[in-house]
């Protein structure tokens, strides 16, 4: 009689145990999101009325570089360059992301499932820095909305 009395209680303490540790990461994991920029809120009609009237195209064997100026006056800058190592792009990548403001970051993975490089998206200024083996792309707007435009287009 006395064992299980004994059990019940072990029983009881180790299910509110469980029970605040869930609350407290939920709380923690709620209270840690990153800002979530606003190319990634809620879909507007924008994309519709956003057309590319102007830029320049600049294409090379080693790099190449695109400006798109847009109908609403907003600005998309994009260019890739091929490094002779990992290491270079990755220093690059460092070089360019400078004391900008990181809202994401994630690593890209290979077919064999192993880093090839990263991804990262900033604020102030708004970029998008990809690294992938010895090339590097960085995508430069003038909004987030700017940003979400481009990438789905």
């Amino acid at each position: 009689m006395r064992s299980i009395k004994r059990q019940i209680v072990y029983f009881s303490i180790s299910l509110l145990t469980f029970a605040i540790g869930v609350s407290l990461s939920s709380v923690w994991y709620l209270y840690t999101l990153p800002d979530t920029p606003e190319a990634y809120g809620p879909r507007e009609r924008m994309s519709e009325e956003l057309r590319i009237i102007g830029g320049i195209n600049a294409c090379g064997s080693k790099e190449n570089y695109h400006v798109y100026e847009l109908s609403d006056g907003g600005r998309v800058s994009n260019s890739c360059q091929r490094f002779a190592t990992s290491d270079a792009a990755a220093r690059a990548l460092r070089i360019r992301l400078g004391q900008s403001e990181i809202i994401e970051g994630r690593s890209n993975l290979g077919a064999n499932g192993q880093p090839v490089g990263e991804t990262i998206l900033t604020k102030n200024p708004i970029l998008r820095l990809s690294s992938w083996g010895e090339s590097l792309c960085v995508t430069e707007a003038s909004s987030m909305k700017h940003l979400g435009w481009f990438e789905r287009h």
